[in-house]
């Protein structure tokens, strides 16, 4: 992912390209807080598909 499109997904939380929805979500682990951003394809919108977990596809969570 460029870092454009991560910036602009951050900021506005949902973005939808011609495949797929995009969300950032602020994530509370144990011991730190993350970026997280998910997406999912537009088809499986209002569907029962959307409530499986969505597909993590960029993180700033880093393990030490």
């Amino acid at each position: 992912m460029k870092k454009e499109f991560i910036a602009k997904v951050i900021r506005e939380g949902i973005v939808d390209t011609k495949k797929y929805r995009y969300t950032a979500h602020l994530v509370n682990g144990s011991d730190e807080q993350y970026t997280e951003i998910r997406r999912l394809p537009l088809a499986d919108l209002d569907t029962t598909a959307a409530m499986k977990p969505w597909e993590v596809v960029w993180t700033d969570h880093t393990d030490d």
